[in-house]
This record gives structure tokens, C-alpha cells and sequence, in this order.
């Protein structure tokens, strides 16, 4: 129906009313400077009208919901309209309630509200404001997204559009836990967004995204600024920044910032911070067996050639594949696919290492290394235990140098390809597993009774320093090395391979004092005794060969005899003084 009065410049509605189906459209208001510029002021509203025959409109609801199937719920919208086509002032209230809608892969239920209105010319500028409180509405689309009904979900705007150019000055979006607070620019295609998301429990939102559940981000906490700038349409345009970011997990944590210009050839830069991290907090280790690991992943994507990286991170105390640590710095850059440490260095096993400068070439089939590594002072015993799977093998304070490149995705491809020089000194060290002075005597156990081996096992090994060559898979001794044991002098030469290999040739030289106490106090020499022996087996299980001892069992069966011929003696004296 329709009430309404009409002159040459002026339309006074004083009612319109549209029903279609449940929805009552009543309309009122007036419309002015027809002979000029119009303007207008009109108010509707729709009353509560059922919200199915709406929906049903739409392909997915009317293929998926039976047409005796009722949907529940209402919808109400109201509006307000004055001004003229280059001055419009609008605004409009939707309200749902009571909505119950359920058809395959989508759910809707409960009730919520959208408000929004516009000013301006909409040609040359206009200004628009959203505002939509969805709290009480549960929403579900497939197994991806759920939203129950309470759990916060709001959606605030505050735009301006003029000709290409669209200023948003407020975005303020709300779901769950997550709050994301934006503004920005778009001005013929070239953006200029800023994006504050303020820390928040990730937990909060795996009831609304379930794919979280099972990832590591399910316990993190997480917040950042972004920024980005450029023309999507030109790579090379583009400029994204990244401030305060924050995650933790556990008591992991780790903040910094990161910049990246142009898409086409990325600079990128960036420094992180962290008072505490643990990289298996973070990236837990997976239950599933581990894929047999063959290399051969290939050269690197050309857009990954090109980057351009420089930054640097900072780790107080953490742990990272097995290696507690604290103190790390490290500092790299990335050209042409080659990564540079200019920095690397930490404390771990009570001593410290670098591995600076370092460069690993990501570029070919297969990465390639030139690695310049330092450690002073480590604890043996800790790293082998821990990185080796070599418990009380090896104690004493490590030293070692090493400049060595190859190549190779996975250890049985690089080891082969290790060439270049290594140096390692072990002060008060000990080989545990290698008990020399016993095998030497149980070589020449046969030929002398009564000998007294040291049974506390071990060799040590003090003050020793040594040089190696390293290719063809093993470290070969650039020229033989001496070093004090518990016997003795022990000189070595050969090589011990990357794969724990013995492959040793020696001689020690046993003390006087030693021969004495080998003997029980019955050999008695002015000179050491060189002995000659091979050394195999690896260095969990060495195994002693080639005992050259004659000289030694010599030594040991003469001081024997002599020691049986003067007790003897001394018998004969006794039992003829007896008489």
C-alpha cells in the first residue's frame, strides 16, 4: 500500500508498505527539490520478519535443507536515508535473532547484530562505519571453523573512500582471544596497512580453528606489529615490517623484529632476542618414525637464490638438538644462496665454542660447508655422551680447532667429501675404554708369572695435543704424538676414522718406576722399555694387537727368577742356622 502526497518539487511519503512473503517493508519520509538538486529523508524498517524464506534464496541452503524443514529465526532490518546523492547520509541496523540454520557444512544459531552507515559524496568521498557484534551466534563452516555462541566475535570499521584513494582509520576485529587492531590506506593500488595484534593465549582459539589443536602453536602466546606498503602488483614495490614480535611456549620465548623489501630479489632483515629458549618446546619432536633420510633435495627455488638477508640472534640459555647452552650470538647474511656466520658462538658443556667465519652454499644439488670451528675448555665426557651416544669414553678438557669443507644433505653423503685440518688438545684427559697397560700385559702374561697389571682400567692421557688431516673419511695424524700416561710416554701415529675407527700404531714406554711395580718390586732397570702395539677396534671398543714386548717379558721374567733365587738362598741360610 501506499500514502503518499506529491507537488512539482516535493513528495511527502507518509507511508509505503511491501509485504513479500513474512517481510512487512514499511517505508515513510519525504523527498524534496525535484526541480533542482533532490534530497531526502526517508526512515524504514522490516519488523521481525521469519528469517527462512530469506535464506532459502540462497543455492546451498535451498539444495541442502528439505523445503518442509523449517529454519528458524528472525531478521529485522532498519534504515535511515537523508541528504542528497552527493551528500548521503545513510545508515542501517540488521538484527538477527533466534537463527537456526543447519545444512551441510554450515551451522548458524542464536542471534547477533550488524550496524552501518555512510556519509559523504559517494563519487568523491565518503566515509563509512561498520559495527558488527556477533557474540551470540554459533557458527560453524565444515570441520575448519566454530565459533560457539558467547565467545567473543566483533568486527568495528571506520573508513573514508575519495575517487581510487580508501583510508581506513580504525579496523578492530575480535574472535575468541584474538584481537587485531589495523589501519591503513589504498591509493590506485598501492597499500599502506598498519596491524597491531596485542599478545594473546593461542589455547583461546583451538575451540574456534581446530587445525591448532595439534600444532605446536596450541600453547603459545603470540603478539606483533606489522606493517606493509607497496603495490601488490609490483613485487619489487612492496615493503613488509614486522615489530614486537613476541612467542612463547612453555618457558620458551622470543622477540625481535624483521623487515623485508621487495618481493622480487627480498632484502631482508632482522635481529631476534631470547631469554630462554628450547628449540623441542617449540617444534616438539614427532611420535611418527622418521623417514629414512636419502638427500637429494635439490637446488634451491631461484626467488631463495636471490634473497638478501643480514641479522643476528641473541639466546641467553636455551637447548637445541641435545645441547644445552647459554650465551649464544650469532650473526649471518645470505647472498646468492650462500649463508655466512660472521658471528657464531656460545658456551655449552662447560666450556665454549665459535664456529665463525662459516659458510654454508645452499646453491647446488647439495649444500656445501666451509666450516671454521673452536672449542676450548668443553668437558669430553658431556659432549661425547650427549652427541655421540659415547658415555665415559673420553674425560678431560677438550680443545680442538677445525677448518673443514665438504658437502652433503645428509651425514653419510658428507662425510666422505671432508677435506681440510684439525686440531684437538685434552688436558688431564682419560680413554676409558682403552685399558693399554693391561692388554700389554696380557699379551705377556704367558711368558712372566706374577704380574701385577693396574686394574683400575683407562689410559690417560695428559697434556695431549695433536694435528690431523682430514679426507677420505678419516683424521690422519700430520706426524706422530706423545702424550703422558699413567706408564709412561705414549707416542701415536695413523688415523681414526669419522665413523669412530681405530687405526693406530704406538709404542710405550714404560717406566722404571713402572716395571718395578709390574714386577711386584722383582725387576729392577735404569732405562724406560719401549713397547709396540697396534690400536683398532673404535673408540667405544678399542682393541690392542702386535705386542711387541719380548724385551719387556724379559725384563719381568728375569727379575722373577732372580726374586725366586733369592728367596731361595735366603731359605738355605735360614734352615742352616736352624741346625
Amino acid at each position: 500500500s501506499l500514502d503518499a502526497t506529491t507537488t512539482p518539487k516535493r513528495v511527502d511519503l507518509k507511508g509505503l508498505s511491501l509485504a513479500v512473503g513474512g517481510l512487512n517493508l514499511t517505508l515513510a519520509g519525504a523527498i524534496a527539490g525535484l526541480d533542482a538538486t533532490p534530497t531526502f529523508d526517508l526512515k524504514g524498517d522490516t519488523g521481525q520478519f521469519p528469517l527462512g524464506g530469506l535464506m532459502r534464496l540462497l543455492p546451498a541452503v535451498k539444495a541442502g535443507v528439505p523445503a518442509d524443514v523449517q529454519i528458524a529465526g528472525n531478521l529485522q532490518v532498519g534504515m535511515h536515508l537523508k541528504g542528497s546523492a552527493k551528500d548521503l547520509d545513510a545508515q542501517v541496523q540488521i538484527g538477527i535473532s533466534g537463527a537456526d540454520l543447519a545444512v551441510p557444512g554450515v551451522t548458524v544459531r542464536g542471534s547477533g547484530r550488524i550496524a552501518a552507515s555512510a556519509q559523504g559524496d559517494p563519487a568523491s568521498n565518503l566515509a563509512t562505519k561498520v559495527d558488527m557484534g556477533l557474540d551470540g551466534l554459533e557458527v560453524k563452516a565444515g570441520p575448519d571453523f566454530y565459533k560457539p555462541a558467547g565467545t567473543p566475535f566483533s568486527v568495528n570499521l571506520d573508513a573514508t573512500t575519495a575517487g581510487a584513494n580508501t583510508t581506513v582509520r580504525t579496523l578492530n576485529v575480535q574472535i575468541g582471544p584474538l584481537a587485531v587492531k589495523g589501519s591503513g590506506s589504498a591509493n590506485g593500488g598501492v597499500l599502506n596497512v598498519n596491524v597491531d595484534i596485542p599478545r594473546f593465549a593461542v589455547a583461546g582459539l583451538t575451540s574456534i580453528v581446530p587445525a591448532l589443536k595439534d600444532g605446536p602453536l596450541a600453547r603459545a602466546t603470540l603478539g606483533m606489529k606489522l606493517a606493509f606498503k607497496g603495490d601488490p602488483g609490483r613485487p619489487a614495490s612492496v615493503e613488509a615490517k614486522m615489530d614486537d614480535f613476541y612467542f612463547a611456549v612453555g618457558q620458551s620465548s622470543l622477540a625481535g623484529q624483521l623487515t623485508v623489501k621487495n618481493l622480487d630479489a627480498p632484502n631482508v632483515r632482522f635481529e631476534f632476542t631470547s631469554p630462554h629458549f628450547e628449540l623441542e618446546e617449540v617444534v616438539p619432536p614427532s611420535d611418527a618414525p622418521a623417514a629414512k633420510d636419502e638427500g637429494g633435495g635439490g637446488p634451491l627455488p631461484p626467488i631463495v637464490q636471490r634473497i638478501d638477508a643480514a641479522g643476528g640472534l641473541r639466546i641467553a640459555k636455551g637447548k637445541a638438538v641435545d645441547i644445552p647452552f647459554t650465551d649464544f650470538v650469532g650473526t649471518l647474511t645470505m647472498q646468492n644462496g650462500v649463508v655466512r656466520f660472521s658471528k657464531l658462538q656460545f658456551r655449552a658443556y662447560d666450556g665454549t665454542f665459535s664456529a665463525a667465519p662459516t659458510e654454508v652454499n645452499l646453491s647446488g644439488p647439495e649444500p656445501a660447508f666451509d666450516l671454521n670451528v673452536k672449542m676450548e675448555k668443553v668437558d669430553a665426557n658431556a659432549l661425547l655422551t650427549d652427541q655421540a651416544d659415547m658415555p665415559n669414553t673420553l674425560t678431560g678438557r677438550m680443545n680442538t680447532d677445525f677448518q673443514l669443507k665438504g658437502r652433503g644433505d645428509v651425514w653419510e653423503k658428507l662425510a666422505p667429501t671432508l677435506t681440510g685440518a684439525l686440531g684437538l688438545a685434552l688436558e688431564n684427559g682419560k680413554l676409558a675404554s682403552l685399558n693399554l697397560e693391561g692388554d700389554i700385559l696380557g699379551a705377556i702374561a704367558d711368558k712372566v708369572p706374577g704380574l701385577k697389571a693396574n686394574s683400575a682400567g683407562g689410559t690417560a692421557l695428559r697434556d695431549l695435543a695433536a694435528r690431523f688431516t682430514v679426507q677420505n673419511g678419516k683424521l690422519t695424524l700430520k706426524q706422530p704424538i706423545t702424550t703422558q700416561t699413567g706408564s709412561g710416554p705414549l707416542e701415536l701415529d695413523g688415523a681414526i676414522g669419522l665413523d669412530s675407527s681405530l687405526h693406530l700404531t704406538g709404542t710405550l714406554t714404560l717406566s722404571p718406576d713402572t716395571i718395578r711395580r709390574l714386577s711386584g718390586g722383582r725387576a729392577k732397570v735404569d732405562a724406560p722399555v719401549p713397547v709396540s702395539v697396534r690400536i683398532g677396534g673404535t673408540l667405544t671398543d678399542p682393541k690392542v694387537s702386535g705386542v711387541e714386548g719380548e724385551k719387556l717379558a724379559l725384563l719381568l721374567a728375569a727379575g722373577a727368577v732372580g726374586m725366586l733365587a733369592g728367596e731361595q738362598i735366603e731359605d738355605a741360610k735360614k734352615a742352616a742356622e736352624a741346625a
